[in-house]
């Protein structure tokens, strides 16, 4: 509850913020026509506010948090992150599965940072810029999709020979609730996207 509330102020003061650099970039405009500043009350402006409004905030930010729910979901209702806690209430027979089941994520890891160390480290790396650089470049920009890729799959192996995901219906539920557990993240963060993309073209930043 405090949270949410937490999130609620935060949404509604960036909504003021926002109206607050259209006015102030309008008064500045107006004022000191001399400095370079972009009304947002112009004509300019509003054409400006509406043709971006969906590409402000449909972008990579929102598409991470997306991509991190998605893992976060799958992680937690897999189990594994509450093994070492629950360890001593497993029963005998089924900690075989778990003990098994903790071996193949951890081949599923190696396997992971061998292929991501054969596509970064080598010469030519396929994941390098044309610099031969990793930032920025294609793996710069892939962290956040491997990482959730890799928890995912991890968290399936481990809750299929758990048995905590029973069929892909378990699966996808636990997709949905990750995504559940951000969901007021989003608002927020989509308003901070529209007031940093405003901010940068009123100011000419």
């Amino acid at each position: 509850m405090k949270t949410n509330r937490i999130l609620t102020y935060s949404f509604v003061s960036l909504i003021c913020l926002e109206l607050f650099v259209i006015i102030l970039s309008w008064m500045i405009s107006t004022l000191r026509p001399d400095l370079s500043v972009n009304s947002l009350m112009g004509s300019d402006g509003v054409r400006w506010l509406f043709a971006t409004s969906v590409s402000n905030v449909i972008s990579e930010p929102l598409a991470w948090l997306l991509l991190l729910s998605v893992g976060l979901g799958l992680l937690v209702k897999s189990g594994l992150l509450s093994f070492g806690k629950n360890r001593d209430n497993v029963r005998k027979p089924f900690l075989f599965q778990h003990k098994l089941a903790l071996r193949i994520v951890f081949g599923e890891m190696v396997i992971v940072m061998g292929m991501m160390f054969l596509l970064t480290c080598l010469p030519h790396a396929v994941l390098a810029n044309v610099n031969g650089d990793l930032f920025p470049g294609p793996f710069s920009k892939s962290i956040v999709s491997t990482l959730t890729a890799t928890v995912s799959v991890c968290s399936i192996s481990y809750g299929v020979i758990c048995g905590t995901f029973g069929n892909i219906t378990s699966i996808f539920n636990a997709i949905v609730c990750g995504i559940r557990c951000v969901a007021p993240l989003i608002p927020v963060l989509m308003m901070f996207l529209e007031v940093y993309e405003t901010v940068k073209y009123a100011f000419n930043l």
